[in-house]
């Protein structure tokens, strides 16, 4: 994957389609942040280049990132085959989620699975999916995610407890569903 997708550095994963309310501006403000400190961090990013809602942010966020000289910071793949996707969640430093809503978050689940440390936005949802396993930074601020991921980068962050594994979550959902019919 490394030769495959140019990724020859450590790297943060952020797997969303590019919609406006996935919050991709913010993880690269919150790069260009470090970059100003010197602290310079890879970030590759997989999901569809377009937002049929906001045809025009795709064009935004690569001006954002051309104007910013993020070039050599920020990969965007694109739409990439779905092992590809999860091998590069398995080999990151931590999977970012930056989403401002959503139904749940299949990234979070696959992180998850992955046992992978995940940086996720304040959103009630992450945090229903995350509890205490979580590491969080504030969705309407690039400079909380800096911090968090500045933090991570130095090990002031404590990292969370792993996950529960992905049998003993099925087997866990499994004994509550049967508690709702008891």
């Amino acid at each position: 994957m490394k030769i495959k997708y140019d990724v020859n550095e450590p790297y943060f994963f952020l797997a969303n389609q590019f919609y406006k309310h996935k919050n991709h501006i913010l993880v690269f403000e919150a790069v260009k942040l470090l970059r100003e400190k010197g602290i310079f961090i890879k970030l590759v990013c997989s999901g569809k280049l377009e937002d049929y809602r906001n045809p025009d942010y795709i064009e935004q966020v690569k001006t954002y990132v051309i104007d910013n000289n993020l070039q050599n910071d920020i990969k965007m793949l694109g739409i990439i085959p779905r092992e590809d996707q999860l091998c590069l969640m398995k080999n990151c430093l931590a999977v970012i989620q930056p989403s401002k809503f959503e139904g749940w978050s299949t990234v979070i689940e696959d992180a998850k699975t992955l046992q992978m440390p995940i940086l996720a936005s304040t959103f009630g949802v992450h945090k229903e999916q995350l509890e205490d396993k979580g590491l969080y930074f504030d969705e309407d601020s690039s400079q909380s995610l800096a911090t968090l991921l500045e933090g991570y980068l130095n090990g002031s962050v404590k990292r969370p407890l792993p996950f529960d594994n992905y049998e003993q979550r099925v087997a866990k959902f499994a004994r509550l569903f049967i508690d709702l019919y008891k």
